[in-house]
């Protein structure tokens, strides 16, 4: 059986190689900008899978696994919680079906078509410019503080180490998730942007290295911060409870309320 702790090492673990990795192929992509040889094609093939800034790449395979896990944690919580009769379980049942479309959006890049509504507010004239001109970050700064807001009163009902942890965990999310995301498009909008009417280099060097680290920063705050959450999911878990064990039943024992020889759900206090 992994404890808690473990899991939470071979997460941390996981976001620091993930991170080594990814940063190196960034940085290369970035730096020395392959040419267009032989080599070129290959190594670009051989970097992508770990790119934190493509889609379909083991980090975000990770991100979208770890994600789904802490829906599930959120899941165990909520079925405690409603079991028992105790408030907010719908505020734990809510929590794990957000982060269940979060894991979706990880891997299927979701956000990204919000970017389309960029189109109709330039047909408008009023395009998102600067540190909102990757639009998808204006509904998510909404959707953050919308959420902020609803769960105050639960935030205050939590010991108080599981909220700090939360907002904590949070915080580093929504930090590189949304933080990291506008300071690249201010770095593109501002500056290389600029370069290119000029008709300079726009893909200098000192930029490429700058944006890429960014990029860096942003997929492991995002990763640290789940790892944060998981921590103070489990915590709460071993607090609260003693045993969670999940019940497995047939058909037939469900229509005929006969007594399954697995244990379902089992909450135990101490």
């Amino acid at each position: 059986m992994i404890s808690s702790r473990g899991i939470i090492r071979v997460m941390l673990l996981a976001t620091f190689l993930l991170s080594v990795a990814g940063g190196t192929a960034e940085f290369a992509w970035g730096y020395w900008r392959f040419p267009w040889g032989k080599e070129g094609p290959r190594l670009r093939e051989v970097l992508y899978p770990l790119g934190l800034n493509f889609e379909a790449t083991i980090p975000a395979w990770y991100s979208a696994l770890t994600l789904l896990l802490c829906s599930i944690l959120l899941a165990v919580i909520a079925a405690a919680k409603k079991r028992h009769n105790e408030r907010y379980y719908r505020h734990w049942g809510v929590l794990s079906g957000i982060f269940l479309l979060l894991s979706v959006d990880e891997a299927a890049s979701l956000h990204n078509m919000l970017n389309y509504a960029s189109i109709l507010a330039s047909s408008l004239g009023v395009a998102p410019t600067g540190f909102i001109s990757i639009f998808w970050v204006v509904p998510g700064i909404a959707f953050v503080l919308f959420v902020l807001l609803a769960y105050l009163r639960f935030l205050f009902h939590l010991p108080r180490k599981t909220r700090l942890l939360f907002l904590g965990a949070g915080g580093l999310f929504v930090a590189g998730a949304i933080g990291m995301e506008m300071l690249a498009a201010g770095l593109d909008y501002y500056i290389l942007q600029d370069a290119r009417e000029q008709k300079e280099m726009a893909d200098s060097m000192e930029m490429n290295v700058i944006y890429h680290a960014l990029v860096v920063v942003e997929e492991f705050l995002e990763m640290l911060g789940i790892v944060v959450f998981v921590y103070a999911l489990l915590s709460y878990i071993s607090s609260y409870t003693e045993e969670v064990t999940i019940q497995i039943r047939t058909r037939n024992e469900i229509e005929g309320g006969t007594r399954p020889v697995q244990k379902s759900e089992e909450v135990r206090r101490p």
